[in-house]
């Protein structure tokens, strides 16, 4: 299922932002727009058939910043969470035992 929401066109519009709307079930409704030269991923925070009650997940930001939780990233990969419910982890993972690696430095040689 496709759907553009409001009067916007799936290719956009030159005075503001243009979105898709993906789901299956009312409770697994995302939106992908596009805003002041930001792509942004929301996530639906209803099961009602109201389009106004958004909560936005993902942005990544004029400038390649990725912002998970928060909707300004301050660098290229910027992880928030906002309450204290659980912890903010960072999983690297590979198949084999060891593979997920995280380099940090200016080379990828050392890790």
């Amino acid at each position: 299922m496709l759907h553009v929401q409001g009067a916007q066109s799936i290719l956009g519009k030159n005075d503001g932002a243009s979105g898709i709307v993906i789901n299956d079930i009312p409770q697994a409704r995302w939106k992908i727009s596009t805003g002041g030269y930001a792509l942004t991923f929301n996530k639906h925070n209803s099961a009602s058939d109201e389009y106004s009650t958004w909560s936005e997940k993902v942005r990544i930001d004029q400038n390649g910043n990725v912002g998970i939780g928060t909707a300004s990233p301050g660098a290229t990969l910027d992880i928030y969470r906002s309450d204290n419910s659980e912890e903010t982890v960072l999983r690297l993972r590979g198949q084999a035992q060891g593979t997920g690696r995280l380099f940090v430095g200016q080379s990828v040689s050392y890790g």
